[in-house]
């Protein structure tokens, strides 16, 4: 009898250990943003609703002689899905992120992308199973008592992406204290600049992959004309030499002398010593900060020389439109002086 019940014990204990694992799928995905220079991915174990989360067996029967066999020891298992998520540089691995969920595991991440070449990400992914045991002589049952935890290997996944990192061009930012400008409202200025060079929109544009980022806080000064209004060459060098590439002001009227159009509006003034320029319409500002960068590196700094083609960004009108740059004007960007 005794060598019968270790039988039946060794048997209904391997069933116990077994997870299905048939039931399990795996998968990763990565994609990388030029706007930011962020990757973005994720890894995810996960499996079928329908299949049990949880399996219960007797391990250990007895015979009585009244009931006959009577199941006297219960082995619980609950089994979770779990993944980790590896960014792997094409140095070696960048970072890991984990994830486990009864029954769909999502470990994602999002990282500045450091070098060019390709990124992958990678997903390991198992099913933890979590074992409890149980005494019941008799029909009556002890509390679950935890006796361990198993790790079951079912496979990994990978994606690719190659990574060509944009050049940064790394703005310091000041605003007259009478001019409203956060560091919300700043990034998302750069980042329509931004978008705006980096998309080709045909018609004899260029993709230019540049990423504007801005550098520490948005620091207040109090040179220029009353209310942050600019009214002449001496008010223009005073806020020019303000520390930082980008003065913000409330007003221009003059830039190299008063506006070369009766009766338009100075929205911006660049030149090798900065960029000076005023808060205008909120879907054309990134428009004004690139092309009084382009000034800033060299474009059309001399009377005469803006681009004369309508929709482009070195005309010397401003407006939403204005987002086209020639391939010699891209590389002034590609290469800040």
């Amino acid at each position: 009898m005794s060598r019968h019940l270790v039988i039946v014990l060794l048997w209904s204990a391997v069933l116990a250990w077994s997870p299905a694992a048939h039931s399990y799928s795996r998968a990763s995905g990565i994609s990388f943003s030029t706007l930011t220079a962020t990757l973005s991915g994720y890894s995810q174990t996960w499996k079928d609703p329908w299949d049990a989360d949880y399996y219960v067996d007797c391990v250990f029967w007895a015979w009585d002689d009244v009931y006959g066999y009577q199941c006297m020891a219960i082995q619980t298992q609950i089994n979770y899905a779990h993944v980790f998520a590896d960014l792997n540089s094409p140095a070696g691995l960048h970072q890991t992120t984990a994830a486990t969920d009864f029954t769909n595991a999502v470990a994602g991440y999002s990282a500045v992308a450091t070098m060019d070449g390709t990124w992958s990400g990678q997903g390991r992914h198992y099913v933890i199973s979590d074992f409890y045991y149980q005494w019941c002589p008799y029909n009556f049952c002890t509390p679950p008592l935890y006796t361990g935890s198993m790790w079951f290997d079912i496979g990994t996944s990978e994606d690719q992406v190659l990574v060509t990192l944009p050049v940064i061009i790394s703005m310091k930012i000041s605003r007259h204290d009478t001019t409203s400008l956060s560091m919300g409202e700043a990034l998302g200025i750069l980042g329509m600049a931004t978008e705006l060079l980096q998309t080709d929109d045909n018609d004899g544009d260029t993709a230019c992959s540049v990423l504007f980022l801005p550098i520490a806080d948005i620091d207040p000064f109090s040179e220029s004309g009353p209310e942050g209004v600019v009214n002449d060459q001496p008010e223009m060098a005073a806020v020019m030499a303000v520390p930082g590439l980008v003065q913000v002001v409330n007003g221009i009227e003059w830039c190299n002398g008063p506006p070369h159009i009766p009766g338009a509006t100075i929205t911006g003034c660049g030149n090798s010593q900065g960029i000076t320029v005023r808060r205008w319409t909120p879907t054309a500002e990134g428009v004004v900060w690139a092309h009084e960068y382009g000034h800033n590196q060299g474009l059309s700094v001399l009377p005469g020389t803006h681009n004369p083609n309508s929709g482009f960004l070195m005309n010397q009108t401003i407006n939403e439109g204005q987002r086209r740059v020639t391939a010699s004007e891209c590389n002034a960007f590609l290469n800040p002086i």
